[in-house]
């Protein structure tokens, strides 16, 4: 008995009892019909998607996400959490089964199910698969035709319309021993794998004109070690290979399902004695149907008269259409078009075709060629389709170069020709089907490359790290650091490298206690690059940590927690949040809170990549690695390094962005890092920041100032903080609240600029010589001999900005999130370092703006920068 003949279950016995009394109510009429579609829409899709459906009749809005916290991992749950996201599921029983440990589990991801060649042999592949004793699930956020026949094979499938856009695979991927990961499309769903433990067979088939920006800013820019990628042909490879040239792809070619053209369906034309040519495809310019209709005009007579040509597929291009239109018309006993037909229709059209054409300026594999060779049909084809290689090879046609219409027309005028010979190359056809395309082929080179692709995840599972310290007379901050890294648990190896420039200290002997390996150069030689790229061509790791001799590991899981992050999220580099030591001074804590907040890691870590729009302000803190800690696969700094003396981090981080790397900024894993420097050092560094800045992101400060406009704020806020300070130094803080310390400070500005509103260049000097009420840090004479070089200032506080949004709005914030205050002489002294900072900023920006850098103002800020 067939599955028409069994019986059906009558649909009152498929219904729980209290629906089924429901239903017998209201039997025959709507109400008991409805009963019973909600019946089996409960069982088959889930109480979500019931609701879901039952929402949209009611016009009703339902929460759009729910959070994945699955208690334990098994397919029930995964089952249980895709229908409660809203998902399609089909074969649900079969899933469950998956919970048992028989057979490799795989789940195939496709964009799409539509009946378009990707979708179809990935389809194919999960049916291999199957056939090799492994359990396929079919996942796709699109459903489609194709959706049928996924089914139909027993490949239990989930249409999930957030697949792409949710934590959902991820979070389920350790049920599976692989996924397989369809198209570049898939780009999304390898950035949340990249770094995982689940291996990743990813298979591209696309040509140059998938690869558009919005889809190349979402690839990323190196191969993640857990995905191996495969392409169909070295067409496809060369394609990706010029767009993200660090990728290592094999070849997987796919098959079609060899069957026989059906009974049922008659060929859209009868054959005769001439030589028939057909071109299967859209007709558009990347199909190059126009490149087939200019040979056919170079054609002579005798051929035409002895050949016909078929153009099969539906109409895209207008201007392509006007070129076919035109040869039909000239030769209408020897050209026609017949539109878009059936994929069962065109089966049985090939077998009475002589030779399939192909002349597509851009196609990876053409599918029309494979179902040819299947069937005995050889093939003319562009240089520019992934089949070249094969016809060149296996001999079962021709191929010609650079979309060039007279050269096609020789490859037809030869083949029409030689009409003795179409035996052998109908024989040739199928051979290379056999050869390339059939299904045992496949099934071995697909479990291979399943093979392939777990041993590869397998091999880049290893933890092992190189650290690289620069040092210079370290001293106690060297056995520190080193203490703990040696204490560092949850790795496979770690080396030290220690690169020192001349210590005169015990710093060598102390980095050969701990048994690091010791690079050493001459101080002379010494840059902050080429000491950090020489410790890493002596690394062995996978990993290179990049330290500064003064930092300190915060726990001894530290380093391993910046790893377990790193390959979990993808990331090629990642620097970590920085907790000042417990004797660093307030300007130095507030400083260190306010870089935190600026790069977006005071609450969690921060995953960035290349933004859509590259603008300063949104890379300069998404790119922001930091060598106090600094985390970077060894192979992708190989190719890398850094460059320059200074802010070479920074630097890199910005290469790293540009090529769609993905940085990793960690608020999880701080580092213990900072320093208490005098105010004129805070002016120094300050200038060099701004000048290298604006060269590492053009036009960062593009504002002109003349020098006297710069001087005139300069004089204006050195002022203010004085008269600032001197009245700060008899508050007394304790006991007050931050918000209120806020509008204190606020008083005592307003206050100053009051008085600072007639200020001459006399009476800031006389200011500066009074007494100041905390350490000046050197700023007194660096005032004096930035105002020496004019006669004049006028009052101008547009810039104090510089001052009041560190020290009251971003102070204030830091003592409210401590709950703690500073005392008066504390508070003063965060002003003074503060206007250290601003004023070199200010200056720094003068320089770059200034169109005269002879003038002596100028000078005397680079003198400034000497030494930095």
């Amino acid at each position: 008995m067939n599955e028409k003949d069994t019986p059906k279950t009558p649909r009152s016995e498929r219904l729980p009892a209290p629906l089924k009394k429901l239903y017998f109510k209201f039997i025959g009429t709507r109400l008991g019909g409805l009963v019973y579609q909600a019946y089996r829409c409960l069982a088959d899709e889930g109480l979500r998607r019931f609701l879901y459906k039952v929402a949209r009749k009611l016009k009703v809005k339902l929460a759009p996400t729910i959070k994945i916290a699955p208690k334990s991992l098994s397919f029930s749950s995964f089952l249980r959490y895709a229908r409660l996201l809203g998902s399609k599921v089909f074969l649900a029983k079969q899933i469950k089964s998956y919970d048992s440990p028989t057979g490799r589990k795989i789940l195939f991801i496709s964009h799409e199910l539509d009946l378009t060649g990707a979708p179809i042999v990935l389809r194919n592949f999960a049916m291999s698969a199957l056939r090799q004793g492994d359990l396929p699930v079919f996942l796709s956020p699109n459903t489609g035709k194709l959706a049928k026949s996924v089914v139909k094979n027993d490949i239990p499938l989930i249409v999930y319309p957030g697949a792409y856009k949710t934590d959902f695979i991820k979070v389920f991927a350790p049920l599976f021993d692989l996924i397989v990961v369809n198209t570049i499309v898939g780009a999304p769903v390898i950035n949340s794998l990249a770094g995982t433990k689940t291996p990743v067979l990813w298979w591209i088939h696309e040509a140059e004109h998938s690869y558009h920006d919005g889809l190349l800013n979402q690839l990323p820019a190196d191969q993640p070690g857990n995905v191996n990628i495969y392409c169909v042909g070295d067409y496809a490879a060369r394609v990706l290979q010029k767009h993200r040239p660090a990728y290592r792809p094999g070849q997987l070619l796919y098959h079609t399902l060899d069957a026989a053209p059906s009974e049922n369906a008659s060929p859209l034309f009868q054959k005769d004695q001439r030589v028939t040519f057909g071109l299967v495809g859209t007709m558009q310019k990347r199909k190059g149907a126009d490149v087939l209709a200019d040979a056919i005009m170079l054609l002579p007579e005798e051929t035409l008269k002895k050949s016909r040509f078929l153009f099969i597929g539906k109409a895209i291009d207008t201007d392509v259409m006007k070129k076919i239109e035109a040869a039909c018309a000239k030769y209408p006993k020897a050209v026609e078009y017949l539109g878009e037909v059936s994929n069962e229709k065109l089966m049985a059209t090939y077998p009475n075709l002589d030779c399939l054409l192909c002349p597509s300026r851009d196609d990876p594999m053409p599918c029309s060629i494979t179902e040819a060779l299947l069937l005995s049909i050889p093939t003319i084809c562009s240089e520019n389709t992934g089949y070249a290689k094969i016809v060149k090879e296996t001999g079962c046609g021709s191929i010609y170069q650079n979309d060039d219409p007279a050269l096609l027309a020789q490859q037809i005028q030869r083949f029409a020709e030689n009409t003795d010979q179409l035996a052998s190359a109908h024989t040739l056809a199928r051979k290379t089907y056999e050869q390339y395309f059939s299904q045992e082929v496949f099934d071995a080179n697909s479990q291979k490359a399943i093979a392939d692709t777990l041993a590869h995840t397998q091999a880049k599972t290893g933890r092992t790290v190189s650290v690289v310290i620069p040092t210079y007379n370290a001293g106690e901050d060297a056995a520190i650091l080193l203490g703990w890294l040696r204490r560092q648990t949850g790795l496979d190896d770690l080396q030290i490298i220690v690169v020192d420039s001349g210590s005169t200290d015990n710093t060598v002997q102390i980095a050969k206690d701990f048994g690091c390996k010791i690079i050493e150069i001459s101080n002379e030689v010494f840059s902050h690059s080429y000491a950090r790229n020489l410790g890493a061509e002596a690394a062995t790791g996978e990993y290179l940590l990049f330290m500064t001799q003064d930092a300190v590991p915060s726990s001894e899981k530290w380093l391993a927690t910046m790893l377990d992050a790193v390959q979990a999220c993808g990331a090629s580099a990642a620097s970590c949040r920085e907790i000042p030591k417990p004797d660093c001074d307030l300007f130095g804590r507030i400083t260190c809170y306010g870089h935190n907040s600026y790069i977006g890691i005071l609450d969690g870590d921060r995953l960035t990549q290349r933004p859509a729009n590259w603008d300063n302000k949104t890379v300069r803190s998404d790119a922001q690695l930091n060598d106090v800690a600094c985390l970077i696969e060894r192979r992708v700094f190989a190719q890398y390094g850094y460059r320059g003396n200074y802010a070479e981090d920074l630097d890199l981080g910005l290469r790293l962005l540009q090529d769609c790397h993905r940085l990793l900024l960690m608020s999880s894993a701080p580092v213990i890092h900072s320093h208490t420097r005098a105010a004129a050092y805070h002016f120094k560094r300050a200038i060099a920041d701004a000048i290298l800045l604006n060269e590492m992101l053009p036009r960062a400060f593009a504002k002109n100032i003349s020098a006297q406009e710069t001087l005139d704020q300069i004089g204006t806020i050195a002022l203010m903080i004085f008269l600032s300070i001197r009245s700060l130094s008899k508050v007394q803080t304790e006991g007050l609240h931050p918000k209120k310390l806020k509008r204190l400070l606020w008083k005592h500005y307003k206050s100053a600029e009051r008085s600072a509103k007639h200020l001459t260049k006399e009476s800031v000097l006389k200011q500066l010589n009074t007494p100041w009420a905390c350490s000046d840090g050197g700023m007194t004479q660096v005032l004096t001999d930035l105002l020496a070089v004019t006669d004049n200032i006028r009052f101008n506080a547009s810039r104090f900005y510089y001052i009041s949004a560190f020290t009251a709005n971003l102070a204030s914030d830091y003592f409210l999130q401590q709950n703690t205050l500073p005392s008066a002489q504390e508070l003063c002294q965060m002003h003074v370092n503060r206007m250290g900072q601003a004023l070199g900023l200010l200056c720094g920006e003068y320089t770059i703006t200034a169109e005269n850098e002879n003038d002596e103002f100028v000078q005397l800020i680079k003198k400034y920068t000497q030494g930095v």
